[in-house]
């Protein structure tokens, strides 16, 4: 596989790349993933997701964001996301999703959730 092209954005750091992953919710399957170049995707408990990537990402920053949708706004409120660090050896992050009462939970059929994930090319 080429390597990805990127696109010019004016941030702090030189060489920044961002990964954007979008997730359709399945309930306790494998979400789809309709967005997301570079990375593959699997669910590997309750409301984890292993970001793999495709390529040697170089410096990883991490999750730097995160939006839940839903048709229904009351379907994600107090929703949050946290990422792991970076595991070398697999070239992957883990990102836990939790509700409203900090248990972890799968996203339902009807639950989105994007992801932003960072990476330098330099470490400078």
């Amino acid at each position: 596989m080429g390597e990805l092209n990127f696109y010019d954005d004016k941030v702090s750091e030189p060489q920044l790349r961002e990964y954007i992953v979008k997730l359709v919710g399945n309930g306790t399957g494998q979400p789809t993933k309709p967005f997301g170049n570079g990375v593959s995707v699997s669910r590997t408990g309750v409301g984890v997701f292993r970001v793999t990537f495709t390529d040697n990402p170089a410096n990883v920053i991490g999750l730097v964001g995160f939006q839940f949708t839903s048709a229904t706004m009351t379907d994600v409120k107090g929703y949050t996301a946290t990422g792991s660090r970076y595991a070398s050896a697999t070239q992957s992050i883990d990102v836990s999703v939790w509700n409203s009462l900090f248990a972890a939970v799968d996203l339902t059929t009807a639950q989105d959730l994007t992801l932003r994930l960072a990476t330098k090319r330099t470490s400078a």
